[in-house]
């Protein structure tokens, strides 16, 4: 008898020891399986958008118990309950308790120290949900007829146990804020413009010095102002969820980029080139011309402009063609640009 005795103790101990790493105080009951559904994670965090106008979200997901061998005969309720705890440790949302019973642990009349998984579900703010994680809590009847070590009490444990109401699973799921910011504004500014931004982090103006002012206005509507008549390109940024989101903005109006096309071509063939822009083009192509020894005719489409070349003798020598460009922009600012082309046989 003693000796028996001596292996409960000895069993309790490695059980405790081998179940501490999946809870806080390694208990005769624990949970396993304590899963949040895959559709609402993000890299095992739960996923939200703090720019939803939906105000909350629903979490859901399933859990269940596991009973030590030598207290599997001793069970006789379990409660768990899922709850959502915020940034600063106060618990803002509840999901509605799971009961377990003898009966959730029974395989065609046998008791087993697996339980079947229970579901949970439950809506959650979303103002609550920055910064917070989702914790599992758990209680169970316990039974001093067991006779395990010191424990000579029946009651609820851990209240009878470790004197506090609950065990903590130590499986936590974080949450992710996947809201991204998005910039409202035109893309070039002649004078001044306002920008409304939708989830703002931390903003800032780069490239700017010398070229615009950055005003905030309120959280969400920033002011740029163009400095003189200075020309540039300058990025309205935000940091937001440790992530960076930016757009350009072009400071004294769009800007001729480039010619786009092929600078070899051949005779007796047709060729189309584009005048390209930074930034969106709002102004006008006032010319738009191609001219050469070998070009036979050129036609002229918006920003697009298409030419034929002549026919050549194999004997003949390479000739240039030039496709110039002209563009007044929304501001008013005059820009020109070429292309050389080498037309061949």
């Amino acid at each position: 008898m003693k000796k028996f005795f001596i292996l409960i103790i000895l069993a309790t101990g490695l059980f405790i020891e081998s179940v501490s790493a999946q809870d806080d105080n390694g208990n005769l009951i624990y949970p396993t399986n304590f899963n949040v559904k895959n559709d609402q994670l993000s890299n095992g965090r739960i996923k939200f958008d703090s720019s939803s106008p939906v105000g909350s979200v629903g979490i859901s997901g399933t859990c269940g118990m596991i009973v030590s061998g030598i207290y599997k005969n001793f069970v006789t309720k379990i409660i768990a309950q899922v709850v959502l705890i915020d940034k600063d440790g106060v618990v803002k949302h509840s999901a509605p308790s799971m009961e377990f019973y003898k009966s959730d642990f029974m395989i065609n009349g046998v008791m087993t120290q697996i339980s079947i998984a229970k579901p949970f579900e439950f809506n959650v703010g979303r103002g609550t949900m920055s910064g917070g994680y989702l914790e599992l809590r758990y209680k169970y009847e316990f039974d001093a007829a067991a006779n395990i070590p010191n424990l000579t009490q029946s009651g609820w444990a851990p209240a009878v146990t470790h004197n506090k109401e609950w065990f903590i699973h130590n499986k936590k799921y974080e949450t992710i804020d996947l809201a991204r910011t998005t910039f409202t504004g035109p893309n070039s500014i002649c004078n001044e413009e306002t920008y409304t931004l939708v989830s703002p982090g931390a903003i800032t103006l780069e490239n700017a010095a010398n070229v615009a002012t950055l005003t905030r206005i309120d959280n969400n509507t920033y002011k740029i102002t163009r400095i003189g008549s200075a020309n540039g390109i300058v990025t309205l940024k935000s940091v937001f969820n440790r992530n960076a989101y930016s757009k350009e903005i072009y400071i004294g109006g769009s800007r001729i980029s480039k010619i786009s096309g092929p600078t070899t071509v051949y005779s007796d063939q047709e060729y189309q080139y584009q005048l390209e822009f930074g930034g969106v083009a709002t102004g006008q192509v006032t010319r738009f011309k191609a001219s050469g020894t070998f070009l036979q005719d050129y036609t002229v489409n918006g920003n697009y402009i298409k030419i034929q070349t002549k026919p050549m003798l194999n004997n003949m020598t390479p000739k240039q063609i030039l496709i110039e460009a002209v563009y007044q922009n929304e501001c008013g600012l005059i820009e020109s640009t070429n292309l050389n082309i080498t037309a061949y046989p």
